[in-house]
């Protein structure tokens, strides 16, 4: 298909709306990105805690201790300087949407202003755009780093194609360092290649690996009552009448059980997973996975 300036956000639209939500994402990006709390010698300190039997007596401050009348123990912080690196499908499904938004705008969206959050944190961002094809930013620190990205993700000519994730994913497995967080933003509809295995061997290697499913409502549950339509599949421009008031329900179970696989696959191999629709504010969702993240990491 060719490219459409009209079918993909634009420059300004992606920083305007980044900046719009990055304040309330920074300061939890910050944490994970910067730090893994533990409890090491050689660290730096950053607090006490109440003593549990799981913790080395080693630990315990006894200044403090003795001071509280119950036992606490220092901990520690290691430095982790995580770069955040973003593969964002941008292949034939993302080209869609029935509401305000194709699927592809969101994800740019989600995108830069999770980029613009990492650069706040003075961290490392890089980014591959792919279909069949594949446009690779290496990880940069910097706010030009940053410009580039949102260069990318509004240029048409990186759009459109089949969705060959785990070619993308291989890629950055065998280019990026292992201190890193592997970010997956697509619809996950259609994929190309034995993307589980790569998202496995990602996780081996990793930080952390998070996939985020950006879905438009209708790709969830078809309008009930509206009777008979005609459906262009938007891979191979064959045109269907159904009948959407008889197979809404089948439909809707059959979406259902995908995406409780999709997010199944990444729970079983050890990575994170968030589901967001083009309808909704990403933020909500965001904010609960990176918090529940980084109080597991203390």
């Amino acid at each position: 298909m060719k490219p459409d300036p009209a079918l993909v956000p634009s420059k300004q639209f992606l920083i305007l709306e980044a900046q719009k939500k990055v304040q309330q994402l920074t300061e939890v990006f910050r944490f994970i990105l910067k730090f893994k709390r533990i409890s090491s010698s050689g660290m730096e300190f950053y607090g006490l805690r109440k003593y549990s039997e799981s913790d080395d007596a080693s630990k315990i401050d006894w200044k403090t201790s003795v001071r509280m009348g119950t036992l606490y123990v220092k901990q520690y912080e290691e430095e982790l300087d995580l770069g955040t690196f973003f593969i964002v499908d941008a292949s034939d499904s993302m080209m869609f949407g029935t509401k305000n938004m194709l699927k592809s705008n969101y994800a740019g969206i989600v995108t830069a202003t999770l980029a613009f959050a990492g650069t706040e944190s003075r961290t490392a961002v890089g980014l591959s755009i792919f279909n069949d094809k594949q446009l690779v930013l290496p990880m940069e620190k910097g706010a030009l780093q940053y410009y580039k990205m949102v260069d990318a993700l509004s240029n048409p000519n990186n759009y459109f194609g089949p969705c060959r994730m785990a070619k993308a994913i291989n890629n950055a497995f065998a280019s990026l360092s292992d201190r890193t967080l592997l970010i997956i933003v697509s619809d996950f509809i259609n994929i190309e290649g034995n993307w589980i295995s790569a998202i496995k061997q990602a996780s081996t290697k990793f930080e952390a690996v998070i996939g985020i499913m950006v879905r438009d409502p209708i790709d969830k549950k078809l309008p009930k009552g509206i009777g008979t339509m005609r459906v262009s599949d938007i891979f191979s421009s064959q045109v269907t009448e159904v009948n959407a008031s008889k197979i809404a329900d089948k439909y809707e179970e059959e979406v259902r059980k995908q995406e409780e696989h999709i997010a199944n696959e990444f729970k079983n191999l050890g990575a994170g997973f968030i589901n967001v629709v083009t309808t909704e504010d990403y933020i909500p969702p965001l904010m609960k996975f990176f918090n529940l993240w980084a109080s597991r990491r203390t």
